[in-house]
């Protein structure tokens, strides 16, 4: 549901209109959780503004690029793309844990691995056959 909604929304949009719109509206929601149920820490250290730094400037990217390739390339590649963030999360964890933060990494780390490396090699299946189709025109 969400695919289909943003790709009505980049049509009548720019890409930065809707990724800023989705980020603003998200960033309203964590806002109200934040107000409503307070937490204990009161003033944020060193080392939680870079986690709000990373935790910001990562989903702007990804949504940014998300929308970017639903304009250009369409709904169902993007999507795969989309998939393959398996990859991703796992280098965020093993960064993280090498910095002493404690994550909940998959138990096997192989087929995480495996499972992100076949998503990424599907999108590059799918480039290196439109471009062999766009060579013989």
């Amino acid at each position: 549901a969400g695919v289909i909604f943003m790709t009505k929304l980049v049509e009548r949009h720019s890409s930065s209109e809707v990724s800023g719109a989705s980020l603003l509206i998200s960033g309203l929601i964590l806002t109200a959780i934040l107000i409503l149920c307070p937490s204990s820490t009161l003033y944020p250290g060193v080392r939680d503004w870079i986690f709000l730094a990373l935790f910001s400037l990562v989903p702007l990217a990804a949504a940014l690029l998300y929308v970017v390739g639903l304009n250009r390339i369409g709904a169902s590649l993007t999507s795969t793309i989309a998939s393959s963030n398996i990859l991703f999360t796992l280098f965020f964890q093993l960064l993280f844990r090498g910095i002493g933060i404690r994550t909940n990494i998959p138990e096997n780390i192989l087929l995480a691995v495996v499972g992100g490396a076949l998503g990424v090699f599907g999108i590059y299946l799918i480039h290196v056959e439109n471009d062999l189709l766009f060579r013989k025109i």
